[in-house]
């Protein structure tokens, strides 16, 4: 069977995983009848993802998370009309559908409220991991976080950081070599932000408040300070020219800056929330609170990708042929382990960075 024309917007060195696993499901139809409803930020990315579920047999209902909004580069709705898959949009426009579907892959949580599936849910971020561990859903199936697992890692430490640097470097209005840095969240997506911005400045501040990501901070020679400590958070912004959220905190730092306090600085989110909040207007951040990388065209270099989308779609079957209780599950361990040997094989990119 062909490639559709979007699988060739990657070369097949970055797409390993989906590409094997696409050439698996044409010939075993693992997910022959399945009715899958697929949520992730709409992106050619996000097409050879589902062409392997529909592949496989499945029956995909594709939509879009709400967090992100297709940027002007995006050409994503020119290859749906010709994709076997039903397309809605709006989530609120699925309501109707509440209970037709097998599964859920979901990111964010964001159809917690809305779906509720038969078979399972397989979660794809930080976000929605912790809605579901933290709060009792009506759902009597497995829910199976991708996120957590060393595989994400790939997506949220290389990955996004590869492509907030690219979005800094062509949306930034001033030059970032040695610009002093506060960044809020020093998780698995902050973490990765430093790495990436290291070639570019060693002054960087972490706030945080978890105080192992501090002590973290405080071993990779980062000035680290609590979200408790409001003077001195203020006193390091005062200093700095670029501010980073990453905490996944809503209205953050609205609740320690007015717009004024931050006015001259460059601030920029890479959250799937708005950290900034209502205190801070949409024109003072680049890319308008969006998360900055997903302004360009390619907001995570498919090779970070592909193990992650493939991880989420797998999980589909791992359900199908094991027995989850249901409940919460981490992606198993087996399955992590032998997706980063292989990847770092393929790669050849040095996996022991990744905190």
């Amino acid at each position: 069977m062909l490639l559709p024309t979007f699988w060739k917007t990657h070369k097949s060195s970055e797409i390993p995983f989906l590409l094997e696993s696409r050439n698996h499901c044409i010939q075993h139809k693992p997910l022959k009848g399945v009715s899958i409803l697929n949520n992730t930020p709409l992106s050619l990315e996000t097409l050879i993802k589902v062409d392997c579920l529909i592949a496989a047999g499945a029956n995909v209902t594709l939509t879009s998370t709400r967090f992100i909004k297709p940027n002007s580069e995006n050409k994503t709705h020119n290859y749906i009309p010709y994709m076997s898959l039903r397309f809605i949009p709006k989530h609120e426009d699925l309501k109707p559908f509440k209970n037709d579907f097998d599964f859920v892959l979901d990111c964010g949580a964001e159809l917690a409220n809305i779906i509720c599936p038969k078979k399972g849910i397989v979660e794809l971020t930080g976000t929605g991991t912790s809605i579901f561990k933290e709060h009792i859903f009506n759902f009597n199936v497995p829910i199976i976080s991708v996120d957590d697992s060393k595989t994400k890692k790939l997506e949220t430490f290389f990955g996004t950081a590869e492509g907030f640097v690219r979005a800094l470097e062509q949306f930034c209005p001033r030059d970032i070599l040695d610009i002093h840095t506060v960044l809020f969240g020093y998780g698995k997506v902050g973490s990765g932000i430093v790495y990436g911005l290291s070639s570019y400045t060693k002054n960087i501040t972490v706030i945080d408040k978890c105080d192992l990501s501090l002590e973290k901070a405080n071993s990779s020679k980062l000035k680290a300070i609590h979200i408790s400590h409001t003077n001195q958070i203020k006193q390091a912004v005062t200093k700095a020219g670029l501010i980073i959220t990453a905490a996944g905190h809503p209205g953050l730092i609205s609740t320690i800056f007015t717009k004024e306090e931050l006015k001259g600085k460059m601030l920029a989110n890479v959250s799937a929330d708005d950290d900034f909040g209502k205190e801070i207007p949409e024109e003072d951040v680049l890319g308008k609170k969006q998360p900055l990388n997903f302004q360009l065209a390619t907001p995570t270099l498919m090779r970070y990708l592909d193990p992650s989308f493939y991880a989420h779609n797998l999980c589909v079957e791992l359900i199908l042929k094991n027995t989850f209780h249901a409940g919460y599950h981490a992606l198993p361990h087996e399955i992590d382990a032998q997706i980063l040997q292989k990847w770092q094989k393929l790669h050849k990119e040095d996996i022991s960075l990744i905190p």
